[in-house]
């Protein structure tokens, strides 16, 4: 069975994309601020060389080595805990609340497009494109300043 839904003014299908936006936004600064990515890349960058002390000829012993990996993989996930603890809540509150009461009125209103996407479809589409899409830069930018913070501690 083929639901049809009256198209959605253009009006409303642009305030739901810019508050998808505003949202993806927002949360990569919150996770920014909470995750401490400076912080993460510091554990990263242990647990590679903890994984090659293991693999290498002058191995470490290795419930030793073990036991500190774990440690920090637990601290690395424990941050990255942190930023979905205050991510969900905020999530749940904006798809349950805000958007009904802003955009309740059009409930049988929508795009027509492979699947029938009403204003919380739209919204949640919205997040998801525009989070991938910042998540992408924020990390070829995290990358590139890296490379440049190591070119200049060589230099120093």
């Amino acid at each position: 069975m083929t639901i049809i839904l009256a198209p959605l003014p253009f009006n409303v299908l642009l305030g739901l994309v810019l508050l998808g936006i505003a949202y993806a936004l927002f949360s990569v600064k919150l996770q920014r601020k909470v995750a401490h990515p400076q912080k993460q890349r510091e554990i990263q960058q242990k647990i590679n060389l903890l994984t090659k002390e293991m693999r290498g000829p002058s191995a470490k012993d290795p419930k030793t080595a073990q036991a500190e990996m774990m440690a920090l993989v637990r601290q690395s996930m424990g941050m990255q805990l942190k930023t979905m603890v205050v991510m969900l809540p905020m999530l749940i509150a904006v798809y349950y609340v805000i958007l009904p009461n802003l955009f309740g009125s059009y409930i049988g209103e929508g795009i027509n497009f492979i699947i029938p996407l009403t204003y919380s479809n739209i919204f949640i589409a919205s997040v998801f494109i525009s989070g991938l899409v910042v998540g992408i830069f924020m990390m070829r930018r995290d990358k590139r300043l890296a490379q440049l913070n190591a070119v200049f501690q060589q230099q120093t």
